[in-house]
């Protein structure tokens, strides 16, 4: 039987066009915008002048989604109801052009048409519109915005085929909550080990096939599958089914009726810490958050980190994290990249609060700001990588005290504490103007694969980083190397430990290992 040609749709770029290209027969046009009212508010807003300045969108259809087929293939096809398996995907560009270019572009490789509709960063994602009543924003990739100085987005690289027009751009894909065959929480699990497959070369199971792995473990009432809210363990269960751990931060109360409660973190410097140094490398976090009305799960897609930070530790050791003011999630009751500002709720900045833009809606009244408290955060890591955030940061406060009394400077350090891959900070090495001589040391040596870095700025300038091995035992001494970034520090660290002098018992003893290690680093200069 012969196939018949796709069709497809190219139509300005508006606010009634958006409606009308996710619409279906159960959702028509006239109500996209106001039942679907969070998404389609954030997504016309991503999208609009202010974001990423969309001007054409091509309508794909029917489009066959190897996501929502496997949604369908264990659940609506088994339905009374005769629920349609194609979808349509809905292309967006920044240039505006109509079919007659669009099918030029597509028919001839090059030329005009070609460089006018896929020309530099002209093609801005896709969302695909799944055919339900509810849930209908299906695996959506989109780019994101400008990465400025002191952004960093969680993304990984894509390849899109578009009428055999091959597309690649870096983004990391989200999808709203199906209520039928995903979990609460399922789609923030499976927004983040989207991006843990490709940092640990891990699988990357479908919504239905995460609800489905985390089992019930008779912790909650209900069933394994359809189930409509996991719990850390279910969580955990997940993750260990596709070969990943989770590093977990909560914190649980029991009241007076031996109910346990969970509580928000209570110390805005320790979450900043926390968030940077698992996300830097992009590794993404899960976030349980409670809002007014109730508790959810997002993952941490980003931060920024601002230059003249608002609130920043009047005392004790001063890390780069703790100028985070923004992160990025993807929220499945909202959208992607969504930004989220850390708010601060008393005036030494140490307690905080959660604010998510949303664009204002005049007609139903809703809220431009969801405000929410964390009260849990899981890091997906291999399980390989065993030293804990908090295990290094012991270390380098030990040092930091040190470092401060033997210079008598208590302003000036700043460090930047965060996981890598070895490969990829040697890389980072070679493209500095570090001279030969110093590079050497470590770009020859022998790393493990994930490494924990400590890099001192003093005045705001690079001095030094501090390697640790993730593999290691945390009661032994896990630090393995000392590599500096410029040849006058070396000269400069070598006579303040031949030199130093410690005014107390704990300045001594700390400072005695210090000085043994820094003296046997500074031999191999």
């Amino acid at each position: 039987m012969p196939t018949k040609p796709n069709d497809f749709e190219v139509i300005p770029f508006n606010e009634q066009n958006l409606a009308k290209a996710l619409s279906n027969k159960y959702l028509p046009q006239t109500e996209v915008s106001t039942k679907k009212s969070n998404h389609f508010r954030y997504l016309l807003s991503y999208l609009s002048t202010t974001g990423l300045a969309a001007g054409t969108i091509v309508i794909e259809s029917p489009y066959v989604s190897k996501s929502f087929l496997n949604d369908y293939a264990s659940y609506y096809a088994l339905c009374f109801e005769p629920y349609e398996k194609h979808t349509k995907r809905i292309h967006f560009f920044q240039s505006e052009f109509g079919k007659r270019t669009f099918s030029s572009a597509i028919i001839n490789p090059v030329g005009p048409a070609s460089k006018k509709v896929f020309g530099g960063l002209n093609y801005l994602g896709h969302i695909v519109a799944k055919p339900l009543p509810e849930a209908i924003i299906g695996p959506t990739l989109l780019r994101t915005f400008q990465n400025v100085q002191g952004r960093r987005y969680t993304t990984k690289p894509y390849k899109i085929n578009l009428f055999g027009k091959k597309v690649k751009f870096d983004s990391l894909v989200f999808q709203e909550q199906d209520t039928v065959v995903s979990a609460c929480a399922t789609m923030a699990t499976w927004v983040a080990l989207h991006k843990a497959s490709r940092l640990f070369e891990t699988t990357s199971p479908t919504p239905n096939q995460i609800t489905s792995s985390a089992g019930n473990l008779f912790t909650t009432s209900g069933r394994s599958f359809p189930n409509h809210g996991l719990d850390y363990h279910q969580i955990g269960n997940v993750l260990k089914s596709v070969g990943l751990v989770a590093e977990l931060r909560n914190k649980v109360v029991v009241d007076s009726n031996g109910n346990h409660k969970p509580q928000p973190f209570d110390n805005m410097f320790e979450f900043r810490a926390f968030l940077y140094a698992y996300n830097k490398i992009g590794i993404p976090i899960l976030l349980g958050i409670r809002q007014p009305h109730g508790l959810h799960l997002i993952a941490m897609t980003g931060f920024h980190i601002e230059t003249t930070a608002t609130f920043l530790p009047h005392a004790g050791i001063r890390l780069n994290a703790h100028r985070i003011e923004k992160i990025y999630v993807h929220d499945d009751q909202i959208g992607p990249f969504a930004r989220t500002k850390i708010m601060a709720t008393n005036p030494d900045g140490a307690e905080y609060e959660l604010e998510t833009d949303l664009p204002p809606d005049n007609v139903n009244g809703y809220q431009q700001l969801i405000k929410s408290q964390v009260i849990s955060a899981h890091a997906v890591l291999h399980p390989k990588i065993r030293i804990q955030f908090e295990e290094v940061l012991v270390e380098i406060k030990n040092l930091d005290f040190i470092l401060r009394a033997i210079t008598q400077d208590q302003e000036n350090y700043e460090w930047d504490i965060y996981l890598d891959f070895s490969n990829i900070y040697k890389e980072e090495l070679r493209q500095l103007t570090i001279t030969g001589s110093i590079k050497r040391k470590p770009l020859f040596s022998s790393y493990p694969k994930h490494i924990w870095v400590a890099r001192l700025r003093y005045h705001g300038v690079v001095v030094f980083d501090i390697i640790f091995d993730s593999t290691a035992i945390a009661r032994s001494f896990f630090c393995i190397a000392i590599n500096f970034h410029f040849e006058n520090y070396i000269d400069m660290y070598r006579a303040l430990m031949q030199n130093a002098t410690f005014s107390n018992a704990i300045e001594t003893r700390l400072g005695q290992d210090y000085i043994k290690l820094f003296n046997d680093e500074l031999k191999r200069y």
